[in-house]
Protein backbone atom coordinates (compact mmCIF):
# COMPACT_ATOMS: atom_id res chain seq x y z
CA UNK A 1 0.00 0.00 0.00
CA UNK A 2 2.86 2.41 0.94
CA UNK A 3 4.55 1.37 -2.83
CA UNK A 4 1.40 2.47 -4.37
CA UNK A 5 1.59 5.68 -2.49
CA UNK A 6 4.74 6.30 -3.34
CA UNK A 7 4.29 5.81 -7.44
CA UNK A 8 0.75 8.03 -6.96
CA UNK A 9 2.63 10.97 -5.52
CA UNK A 10 5.56 10.59 -7.73
CA UNK A 11 3.22 10.30 -10.79
CA UNK A 12 1.33 13.44 -9.43
CA UNK A 13 4.45 15.48 -9.05
CA UNK A 14 5.63 14.23 -13.08
CA UNK A 15 2.33 15.30 -14.55
CA UNK A 16 2.42 18.67 -12.04
CA UNK A 17 6.04 19.10 -13.90
CA UNK A 18 5.03 18.44 -17.07
CA UNK A 19 2.02 21.02 -17.02
CA UNK A 20 4.69 23.34 -15.85
CA UNK A 21 6.73 22.90 -18.01
CA UNK A 22 4.22 23.34 -20.96
CA UNK A 23 2.94 26.38 -19.72
CA UNK A 24 6.35 27.62 -18.91
CA UNK A 25 6.93 27.26 -22.75
CA UNK A 26 3.80 28.74 -24.30
CA UNK A 27 4.48 31.98 -21.97
CA UNK A 28 7.92 32.24 -23.63
CA UNK A 29 6.92 31.68 -27.27
CA UNK A 30 4.04 34.03 -26.48
CA UNK A 31 6.54 36.50 -25.12
CA UNK A 32 8.49 36.08 -28.07
CA UNK A 33 5.83 36.79 -30.38
CA UNK A 34 4.59 39.69 -28.94
CA UNK A 35 8.07 41.11 -28.80
CA UNK A 36 8.46 40.37 -32.16
CA UNK A 37 4.99 41.85 -33.20
CA UNK A 38 5.43 44.55 -31.67
CA UNK A 39 9.05 45.52 -33.17
CA UNK A 40 8.06 44.46 -36.63
CA UNK A 41 4.98 46.58 -36.71
CA UNK A 42 6.67 49.04 -35.48
CA UNK A 43 8.71 49.46 -37.90
CA UNK A 44 6.44 48.55 -40.72
CA UNK A 45 4.63 51.33 -39.44
CA UNK A 46 7.64 53.79 -40.05
CA UNK A 47 8.35 52.92 -43.17
CA UNK A 48 4.65 53.43 -44.52
CA UNK A 49 4.76 56.21 -42.92
CA UNK A 50 7.89 57.07 -44.23
CA UNK A 51 6.80 56.32 -47.57
CA UNK A 52 3.21 57.93 -46.87
CA UNK A 53 5.29 61.40 -46.70
CA UNK A 54 7.76 61.07 -49.30
CA UNK A 55 5.01 60.32 -51.80
CA UNK A 56 3.15 62.53 -51.05
CA UNK A 57 5.85 65.28 -50.92
CA UNK A 58 7.06 64.18 -54.43
CA UNK A 59 3.50 65.19 -55.73
CA UNK A 60 3.63 68.42 -53.56
CA UNK A 61 6.64 68.93 -55.59
CA UNK A 62 5.50 68.23 -59.27
CA UNK A 63 2.98 70.60 -58.69
CA UNK A 64 5.50 73.05 -57.65
CA UNK A 65 7.64 72.50 -60.15
CA UNK A 66 4.24 72.68 -62.74
CA UNK A 67 3.63 75.81 -61.15
CA UNK A 68 6.96 77.14 -61.42
CA UNK A 69 7.21 75.81 -65.03
CA UNK A 70 3.86 77.27 -66.30
CA UNK A 71 5.17 80.51 -65.01
CA UNK A 72 8.06 81.14 -66.82
CA UNK A 73 6.52 80.52 -69.71
CA UNK A 74 3.58 82.93 -69.41
CA UNK A 75 6.06 85.10 -67.88
CA UNK A 76 7.94 84.75 -71.62
CA UNK A 77 5.27 85.93 -73.13
CA UNK A 78 4.73 88.85 -71.02
CA UNK A 79 7.84 89.62 -71.17
CA UNK A 80 7.92 89.12 -75.22
CA UNK A 81 4.69 91.62 -75.11
CA UNK A 82 6.11 94.56 -72.99
CA UNK A 83 9.49 94.49 -75.40
CA UNK A 84 7.15 94.42 -78.62
CA UNK A 85 4.81 97.32 -76.31
CA UNK A 86 7.51 99.43 -75.98
CA UNK A 87 9.15 99.94 -79.81
CA UNK A 88 9.56 103.19 -80.48
CA UNK A 89 8.53 103.03 -84.08
CA UNK A 90 5.61 101.08 -83.13
CA UNK A 91 4.99 103.23 -80.23
CA UNK A 92 4.48 106.39 -82.51
CA UNK A 93 2.40 104.69 -85.01
CA UNK A 94 -0.18 103.95 -82.05
CA UNK A 95 -0.03 107.30 -81.05
CA UNK A 96 -0.51 108.73 -84.71
CA UNK A 97 -3.85 106.40 -85.30
CA UNK A 98 -2.04 104.27 -87.59
CA UNK A 99 -2.99 101.00 -86.52
CA UNK A 100 -2.93 99.25 -89.47
CA UNK A 101 0.85 100.19 -90.16
CA UNK A 102 1.81 99.54 -86.39
CA UNK A 103 0.12 95.82 -86.96
CA UNK A 104 2.48 95.48 -89.63
CA UNK A 105 5.30 96.04 -87.52
CA UNK A 106 3.83 92.71 -85.28
CA UNK A 107 3.28 90.54 -88.61
CA UNK A 108 6.23 88.09 -87.68
CA UNK A 109 5.87 88.00 -84.13
CA UNK A 110 3.61 84.49 -84.48
CA UNK A 111 6.39 83.45 -86.91
CA UNK A 112 9.06 84.25 -84.51
CA UNK A 113 7.45 82.83 -81.31
CA UNK A 114 5.19 80.17 -81.96
CA UNK A 115 3.82 79.96 -78.93
CA UNK A 116 2.00 83.14 -79.82
CA UNK A 117 -0.64 82.39 -82.00
CA UNK A 118 -2.04 85.95 -82.88
CA UNK A 119 -1.38 89.47 -82.14
CA UNK A 120 -4.25 92.15 -82.01
CA UNK A 121 -4.42 95.49 -81.21
CA UNK A 122 -7.17 97.77 -78.88
CA UNK A 123 -7.48 101.26 -78.04
CA UNK A 124 -7.59 102.64 -74.84
CA UNK A 125 -11.78 102.57 -74.37
CA UNK A 126 -11.07 98.76 -76.12
CA UNK A 127 -11.94 99.33 -79.30
CA UNK A 128 -10.62 96.18 -81.69
CA UNK A 129 -8.94 98.40 -84.24
CA UNK A 130 -6.02 95.67 -85.81
CA UNK A 131 -5.26 92.12 -86.19
CA UNK A 132 -2.50 89.58 -87.48
CA UNK A 133 -2.59 87.28 -88.96
CA UNK A 134 -6.05 88.57 -90.31
CA UNK A 135 -8.67 86.33 -91.49
CA UNK A 136 -12.02 87.57 -93.49
CA UNK A 137 -13.32 86.61 -90.41
CA UNK A 138 -11.90 88.63 -87.93
CA UNK A 139 -12.04 91.57 -90.33
CA UNK A 140 -15.81 91.49 -89.74
CA UNK A 141 -15.51 91.99 -86.27
CA UNK A 142 -12.62 95.13 -86.53
CA UNK A 143 -14.16 98.66 -84.43
CA UNK A 144 -16.41 96.34 -82.18
CA UNK A 145 -15.97 97.10 -78.45
CA UNK A 146 -14.69 94.38 -76.32
CA UNK A 147 -14.30 96.26 -73.05
CA UNK A 148 -16.63 93.86 -71.36
CA UNK A 149 -13.95 91.10 -71.75
CA UNK A 150 -11.99 89.82 -68.54
CA UNK A 151 -8.54 90.89 -70.91
CA UNK A 152 -9.41 94.01 -71.06
CA UNK A 153 -10.87 94.74 -67.30
CA UNK A 154 -7.94 93.27 -66.24
CA UNK A 155 -5.72 95.67 -67.72
CA UNK A 156 -7.39 98.87 -67.80
CA UNK A 157 -7.57 98.20 -63.47
CA UNK A 158 -3.81 99.24 -62.97
CA UNK A 159 -2.52 99.44 -66.69
CA UNK A 160 -0.10 96.29 -65.84
CA UNK A 161 0.28 93.30 -67.91
CA UNK A 162 -2.53 90.95 -67.16
CA UNK A 163 -3.26 87.23 -67.81
CA UNK A 164 -6.79 86.86 -68.50
CA UNK A 165 -9.14 84.24 -68.41
CA UNK A 166 -9.54 81.79 -71.15
CA UNK A 167 -12.18 82.95 -73.83
CA UNK A 168 -14.25 81.65 -77.12
CA UNK A 169 -12.86 83.53 -79.63
CA UNK A 170 -15.75 86.00 -81.25
CA UNK A 171 -15.36 83.96 -84.75
CA UNK A 172 -14.67 80.47 -84.55
CA UNK A 173 -11.37 79.23 -84.73
CA UNK A 174 -11.66 75.69 -83.84
CA UNK A 175 -9.38 76.30 -80.59
CA UNK A 176 -10.39 78.73 -77.57
CA UNK A 177 -7.22 80.89 -76.68
CA UNK A 178 -5.50 82.83 -73.33
CA UNK A 179 -5.37 86.26 -74.40
CA UNK A 180 -2.09 88.08 -72.40
CA UNK A 181 -3.08 91.87 -72.32
CA UNK A 182 0.22 94.23 -71.99
CA UNK A 183 -0.90 98.13 -72.14
CA UNK A 184 0.83 100.48 -74.91
CA UNK A 185 2.24 103.58 -73.28
CA UNK A 186 3.90 106.48 -74.20
CA UNK A 187 7.51 107.64 -73.33
CA UNK A 188 5.28 110.55 -71.34
CA UNK A 189 3.29 107.93 -69.80
CA UNK A 190 0.00 108.48 -71.86
CA UNK A 191 -2.06 105.17 -72.79
CA UNK A 192 -2.10 104.43 -76.11
CA UNK A 193 -3.79 101.28 -76.30
CA UNK A 194 -3.86 97.35 -75.44
CA UNK A 195 -1.35 94.82 -76.99
CA UNK A 196 -3.11 91.42 -77.00
CA UNK A 197 -0.64 88.38 -77.53
CA UNK A 198 -2.99 84.96 -77.94
CA UNK A 199 -1.93 81.76 -76.99
CA UNK A 200 -3.92 79.07 -77.79
CA UNK A 201 -4.89 76.01 -75.09
CA UNK A 202 -3.19 73.64 -77.04
CA UNK A 203 0.29 75.53 -76.67
CA UNK A 204 -0.53 75.10 -72.31
CA UNK A 205 -0.86 71.78 -72.85
CA UNK A 206 2.38 71.17 -74.78
CA UNK A 207 3.85 72.98 -72.08
CA UNK A 208 2.61 70.61 -68.91
CA UNK A 209 3.97 67.90 -71.21
CA UNK A 210 7.23 68.72 -70.14
CA UNK A 211 6.38 68.15 -66.36
CA UNK A 212 6.42 64.29 -65.57
CA UNK A 213 4.01 63.13 -63.45
CA UNK A 214 4.92 59.87 -62.95
CA UNK A 215 2.52 56.89 -64.07
CA UNK A 216 -1.12 57.35 -64.57
CA UNK A 217 -0.67 60.93 -63.01
CA UNK A 218 -1.68 63.78 -64.80
CA UNK A 219 -2.30 67.76 -64.40
CA UNK A 220 -4.29 69.92 -65.30
CA UNK A 221 -4.54 74.00 -64.97
CA UNK A 222 -7.63 76.61 -64.16
CA UNK A 223 -7.36 80.37 -65.39
CA UNK A 224 -8.49 82.99 -62.51
CA UNK A 225 -12.17 81.79 -63.00
CA UNK A 226 -11.98 78.15 -62.32
CA UNK A 227 -12.20 77.41 -66.26
CA UNK A 228 -10.31 74.66 -67.39
CA UNK A 229 -6.50 75.61 -69.43
CA UNK A 230 -5.90 72.61 -69.92
CA UNK A 231 -7.06 68.84 -68.70
CA UNK A 232 -6.39 65.25 -70.02
CA UNK A 233 -10.08 65.14 -71.29
CA UNK A 234 -10.22 68.67 -72.92
CA UNK A 235 -10.66 68.95 -75.90
CA UNK A 236 -9.92 72.26 -78.17
CA UNK A 237 -12.77 73.25 -79.63
CA UNK A 238 -15.12 72.56 -76.92
CA UNK A 239 -16.92 74.95 -74.41
CA UNK A 240 -15.08 76.51 -71.55
CA UNK A 241 -15.66 74.15 -68.97
CA UNK A 242 -16.14 75.09 -65.53
CA UNK A 243 -14.20 73.53 -62.42
CA UNK A 244 -14.52 76.18 -60.18
CA UNK A 245 -16.60 73.77 -58.04
CA UNK A 246 -13.93 71.30 -57.41
CA UNK A 247 -13.02 71.52 -53.93
CA UNK A 248 -9.18 71.81 -54.44
CA UNK A 249 -9.78 74.02 -57.88
CA UNK A 250 -11.87 76.19 -55.02
CA UNK A 251 -8.73 76.23 -52.68
CA UNK A 252 -6.04 76.74 -55.67
CA UNK A 253 -8.02 79.84 -56.13
CA UNK A 254 -7.40 81.33 -52.92
CA UNK A 255 -4.12 81.03 -53.10
CA UNK A 256 -3.69 77.78 -51.18
CA UNK A 257 -1.41 75.39 -51.75
CA UNK A 258 -1.23 71.32 -49.94
CA UNK A 259 -2.39 67.86 -50.67
CA UNK A 260 -4.72 65.84 -50.10
CA UNK A 261 -6.26 62.37 -50.85
CA UNK A 262 -10.07 62.58 -51.88
CA UNK A 263 -12.72 60.07 -53.52
CA UNK A 264 -13.13 60.37 -57.00
CA UNK A 265 -17.36 58.90 -57.38
CA UNK A 266 -17.02 59.65 -61.18
CA UNK A 267 -14.43 57.08 -62.07
CA UNK A 268 -14.54 55.32 -58.02
CA UNK A 269 -10.92 55.44 -57.22
CA UNK A 270 -9.42 57.37 -54.12
CA UNK A 271 -6.73 59.96 -55.85
CA UNK A 272 -3.82 61.82 -54.28
CA UNK A 273 -4.59 65.43 -55.39
CA UNK A 274 -1.84 68.48 -54.86
CA UNK A 275 -2.27 72.04 -55.79
CA UNK A 276 -0.18 75.39 -56.18
CA UNK A 277 -1.26 78.37 -57.04
CA UNK A 278 0.70 80.72 -59.93
CA UNK A 279 -1.00 83.97 -57.78
CA UNK A 280 0.52 86.36 -60.05
CA UNK A 281 -1.65 85.52 -62.72
CA UNK A 282 -4.36 83.87 -60.70
CA UNK A 283 -3.84 80.44 -62.14
CA UNK A 284 -3.81 76.76 -60.30
CA UNK A 285 -1.85 73.51 -60.89
CA UNK A 286 -3.37 70.53 -59.87
CA UNK A 287 -1.95 67.15 -59.94
CA UNK A 288 -3.70 64.03 -59.78
CA UNK A 289 -2.89 60.18 -59.10
CA UNK A 290 -4.94 57.61 -58.22
CA UNK A 291 -3.57 56.25 -54.80
CA UNK A 292 -2.61 52.93 -56.11
CA UNK A 293 -0.24 54.40 -58.49
CA UNK A 294 1.05 56.91 -55.96
CA UNK A 295 1.69 54.76 -53.16
CA UNK A 296 2.84 51.91 -55.01
CA UNK A 297 6.35 51.36 -54.39
CA UNK A 298 5.79 52.17 -50.88
CA UNK A 299 2.79 49.32 -50.74
CA UNK A 300 5.75 47.19 -52.22
CA UNK A 301 8.08 47.65 -49.66
CA UNK A 302 5.88 47.37 -47.31
CA UNK A 303 4.55 44.27 -48.20
CA UNK A 304 7.65 43.00 -48.66
CA UNK A 305 8.63 43.78 -45.04
CA UNK A 306 5.67 42.00 -43.95
CA UNK A 307 6.76 39.01 -45.66
CA UNK A 308 10.10 39.07 -44.22
CA UNK A 309 8.60 39.36 -40.79
CA UNK A 310 6.15 37.07 -41.01
CA UNK A 311 9.33 34.50 -41.98
CA UNK A 312 11.34 35.54 -39.03
CA UNK A 313 8.65 35.08 -36.59
CA UNK A 314 8.10 31.73 -37.98
CA UNK A 315 11.75 30.88 -38.18
CA UNK A 316 12.03 32.41 -34.58
CA UNK A 317 9.29 30.69 -33.16
CA UNK A 318 9.78 27.32 -35.06
CA UNK A 319 13.76 27.76 -33.50
CA UNK A 320 12.83 28.51 -30.17
CA UNK A 321 9.90 25.89 -29.73
CA UNK A 322 12.63 23.39 -30.82
CA UNK A 323 14.86 24.63 -28.27
CA UNK A 324 12.73 24.62 -25.34
CA UNK A 325 11.39 21.33 -26.61
CA UNK A 326 14.75 19.68 -26.14
CA UNK A 327 15.43 21.69 -23.36
CA UNK A 328 11.89 20.01 -21.51
CA UNK A 329 12.62 17.14 -22.83
CA UNK A 330 15.77 16.95 -21.37
CA UNK A 331 13.98 17.67 -17.81
CA UNK A 332 11.32 15.91 -18.05
CA UNK A 333 13.79 12.84 -19.00
CA UNK A 334 15.58 13.91 -15.41
CA UNK A 335 12.40 14.32 -13.90
CA UNK A 336 11.11 10.51 -14.90
CA UNK A 337 15.15 9.32 -13.65
CA UNK A 338 14.38 11.13 -10.40
CA UNK A 339 10.88 9.45 -10.05
CA UNK A 340 12.38 5.73 -10.82
CA UNK A 341 14.84 6.51 -8.65
CA UNK A 342 12.19 7.56 -6.07
CA UNK A 343 10.45 4.51 -7.08
CA UNK A 344 13.47 1.99 -6.47
CA UNK A 345 14.48 3.57 -3.32
CA UNK A 346 10.90 3.02 -1.76
CA UNK A 347 10.94 -0.93 -3.20
CA UNK A 348 14.38 -1.16 -1.48
CA UNK A 349 13.37 0.55 1.61
CA UNK A 350 9.88 -2.20 1.55
CA UNK A 351 11.75 -4.88 0.91
CA UNK A 352 14.52 -4.36 3.40
CA UNK A 353 11.46 -4.14 5.62
CA UNK A 354 9.74 -7.51 4.28
CA UNK A 355 13.40 -9.04 4.77
CA UNK A 356 13.38 -7.75 8.39
CA UNK A 357 10.35 -8.91 8.77
CA UNK A 358 10.48 -12.23 7.41
CA UNK A 359 13.45 -12.79 9.17
CA UNK A 360 12.10 -11.86 12.76
CA UNK A 361 9.29 -14.62 12.18
CA UNK A 362 11.54 -17.00 11.11
CA UNK A 363 13.92 -16.42 14.26
CA UNK A 364 10.59 -17.08 16.53
CA UNK A 365 9.23 -19.88 14.55
CA UNK A 366 12.59 -21.21 14.69
CA UNK A 367 12.82 -21.01 18.66
CA UNK A 368 9.64 -22.58 19.10
CA UNK A 369 10.81 -25.60 16.93
CA UNK A 370 14.02 -25.83 19.15
CA UNK A 371 11.63 -25.56 22.26
CA UNK A 372 9.66 -27.98 21.47
CA UNK A 373 12.43 -30.54 20.47
CA UNK A 374 14.17 -29.62 23.55
CA UNK A 375 10.82 -30.38 25.26
CA UNK A 376 10.15 -33.35 23.63
CA UNK A 377 14.12 -34.56 23.96
CA UNK A 378 13.64 -34.03 27.89
CA UNK A 379 10.15 -36.37 27.79
CA UNK A 380 12.13 -38.84 25.50
CA UNK A 381 15.16 -38.97 28.23
CA UNK A 382 12.80 -39.19 31.18
CA UNK A 383 10.80 -42.23 29.59
CA UNK A 384 14.08 -43.90 28.91
CA UNK A 385 15.09 -43.97 32.56
CA UNK A 386 11.43 -44.56 33.73
CA UNK A 387 12.31 -47.99 31.75
CA UNK A 388 15.78 -48.64 33.03
CA UNK A 389 14.10 -47.97 36.55
CA UNK A 390 10.77 -50.49 35.66
CA UNK A 391 13.12 -52.98 33.94
CA UNK A 392 15.49 -52.85 37.26
CA UNK A 393 12.36 -53.67 39.61
CA UNK A 394 11.40 -56.37 36.67
CA UNK A 395 14.67 -57.68 37.53
CA UNK A 396 14.85 -57.36 40.74
CA UNK A 397 11.19 -59.21 41.64
CA UNK A 398 12.41 -62.13 39.31
CA UNK A 399 14.86 -62.57 41.50
CA UNK A 400 13.13 -62.18 44.47
CA UNK A 401 10.63 -65.14 43.01
CA UNK A 402 13.30 -67.25 42.27
CA UNK A 403 14.81 -67.25 45.92
CA UNK A 404 11.76 -68.16 47.43
CA UNK A 405 10.99 -71.34 44.57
Amino acid sequence: MERQETIHSTSKEALRSRISIQRSSLFILFCLFLFLSTVGTYLIYSKYSNYTVSALSRREAIASLAAVTLKERTDRVIDVGISLATRVQFQKLIEAGKWDEAIKVMERVPKDFPYIERVALFDPQGIFEAVTPLTPELSTIIGQDFSYRDYYQGVSKNWEPYVAEAIKPAVPLGYNLVPVAVPITSGSGERLGILLLNIKLDTITAWSKSINVGPAAFVYIVDRKGHLLMHPTLLPAEDIVDFSSVPSVQKVLKGERGIEITWNPIENEERVTAYEPISEHGWGVIVAQPTKSAFMERDRVVRSDVILWILIIITLETVTFLLLRNKNTMKMQLEKEKALTAMVESANKELKTLNESVSAEAERKLKEKVLQLETLNQNMMGRELKMIELKKEAQDLRTQLGEHA
